[in-house]
């Protein structure tokens, strides 16, 4: 209770997540779990009412069809998700695929398509930077890091 149920959520999609990637490498559910963050992150600095927790369901999802090895139209067409986060992960520009789209930016030191991206979402490319920092940390060495490595 003292945890808050969004919370609680986001806890159990990180630790269903960590089930369903065991036989994969430890990077890439850390991987979803920091673009996770990241979109959770970026939803409160954008100040979208009420998406936070919606980005950071999407960021966990951005790569479970490598942690499952299915297509994501089959995994998603199970999965009880909402329209615009099933609609995003199959490629159809939303919010959460620009914020999605500067997380793989950052991944990747892509800087130029980064700022391009963060200008687009309100934010600067060092806003962007510090969230993707931030989103690291939390995941490598706060409660997200106990429960990826359970």
């Amino acid at each position: 209770m003292l945890l808050g149920e969004g919370e609680i959520r986001k806890f159990g999609s990180l630790l269903a997540l960590a089930g369903m990637g065991s036989g994969k490498t430890e990077e890439l559910t850390t991987q979803a779990a920091v673009r996770a963050r990241f979109c959770e992150y970026a939803a409160k600095e954008m100040r979208i009412p009420g998406s936070d927790q919606e980005f950071f369901l999407g960021g966990m999802l951005s790569l479970i069809d490598a942690v499952v090895d299915q297509p994501m139209e089959d995994i998603l067409s199970t999965l009880p998700v909402t329209k615009e986060i099933k609609s995003t992960l199959l490629g159809t520009p939303t919010a959460l695929r620009d914020v999605l789209d500067c997380v793989v930016a950052c991944e990747r030191g892509e800087w130029d398509r980064l700022q391009n991206l963060a200008r687009r979402l309100g934010l600067d490319e060092a806003d962007a930077a510090r969230l993707y920092v931030k989103a690291m940390e939390v995941v490598q060495t706060g409660p997200d890091a106990a429960i990826l490595a359970a």
